[in-house]
């Protein structure tokens, strides 16, 4: 009985020859057998791992606003790729502070995000922010949704829209909610002072 040591991985390997016209006759190797989980470790290792259901969508989706992106606000995102995930993020400018356009539990959103690895920073922009409050949404022309999260190192503000990304006939509807609401938001934040503002800084 032959042993091979624990973690070892062991292909199969058929070997053959082969010989084109008047060549000299070439060993020719065909894979037979390989580890359950190999195929799986290559695509990760390769960052080729396929899309897959919801994920084919959101990428579809981010397509298209990435598009929108490049015609009418081309000043937002240099991004050419769209991601497969829920989300897709734009910068303010300032480092720990960012736009997010997302689908999630509670619909799509157009967030103002304070994401510093600090939860200190993110708790003291979010508080300068809300000392500002009915200014920002007098420029924002409407309510926000102001979001401490406590179990979090990360504060943020938000609108959200009842949808969802299997709803394609909807797409168009959501690219113009997301233009109007991601506009609107960074006016208002560059009316109280921008990101650069916050906190003293």
């Amino acid at each position: 009985m032959v042993k091979f040591p624990v973690g070892r991985r062991l292909f199969g390997v058929e070997l053959g020859v082969v010989r084109i016209g008047e060549s000299e006759p070439a060993p020719s190797f065909r894979l037979v057998a390989q580890p359950n989980d190999w195929e799986k470790t290559v695509r990760r290792a390769t960052n080729h791992v396929e899309a897959s259901g919801k994920q084919v969508l959101y990428r579809a989706f981010w397509a298209l606003w990435i598009e929108r992106l490049h015609t009418g606000r081309p000043q937002w995102s240099k991004s050419t790729t769209p991601p497969r995930e829920s989300w897709f993020s734009t910068t303010t400018g300032t480092s720990g502070v960012t736009y997010y356009t997302s689908f999630t539990k509670q619909g799509l959103s157009s967030e103002l995000v304070f994401e510093s690895p600090d939860a200190a920073i993110n708790t003291a922009r979010f508080e300068a922010l809300q000392t500002r409050r009915q200014e920002l949404e007098a420029a924002y022309g409407g309510a926000l949704e102001w979001q401490d999260l406590p179990s979090r190192k990360a504060t943020r503000i938000a609108e959200y829209l009842d949808a969802d990304v299997t709803n394609q006939e909807e797409w168009d509807h959501y690219i113009e909610w997301l233009l109007d609401h991601q506009t609107r938001l960074r006016a208002a934040l560059a009316s109280v002072g921008g990101a650069l503002g916050l906190a003293g800084e």
